[in-house]
């Protein structure tokens, strides 16, 4: 359970500059029903952060840090971004990032379920015994939104 403040210190540390409260949880999605199934079972899960030059694709380590290398993570340039669609798909939204070169397909849990989903085990912090924050569902709306606006 990576804290928020974590994760954008990280992304300090590597060298970017991280908007506030634009970190996500994501995995990588599959385009066939086989590797959506493998992925399934994975736990590899990744933060995915809007910075002001840049989106950042970094791996959890663990499920409490981020502690990572430059070379570990994906480096997409805001400016050679050329569209970004969203669609909703079943429990989570599917992120497709296109480039002049490459295209980046990207799953999210959606908020409303997080706290029982694995994206709330990255990203919730308990706060009481009996209280949870979930950095992951607090940002997702806002996160998405912008990703929408990049290249429009």
């Amino acid at each position: 359970m990576a804290k928020e403040e974590k994760v954008e210190l990280t992304m300090k540390q590597l060298g970017f500059e991280p908007k506030e409260g634009r970190a996500i949880v994501v995995k990588y999605q599959s385009e066939n029903l086989s590797g959506k199934i493998a992925n399934f079972f994975s736990n590899k899960f990744y933060v995915l952060q809007i910075c002001e030059n840049e989106l950042v694709l970094a791996p959890f380590t663990n499920s409490v840090t981020i502690d990572i290398e430059k070379d570990e993570v994906l480096v997409l340039p805001l400016s050679e971004i050329e569209r970004v669609s969203i669609k909703e798909s079943a429990l989570n939204y599917v992120i497709d990032i296109e480039t002049a070169d490459s295209s980046l397909l990207l799953t999210v849990q959606q908020k409303e379920l997080s706290d029982w989903r694995m994206s709330g085990y990255y990203a919730g912090i308990a706060t009481s015994v009996f209280k949870m924050e979930n950095w992951h569902a607090a940002n997702l709306d806002e996160t998405l939104n912008e990703l929408r606006e990049i290249k429009k």
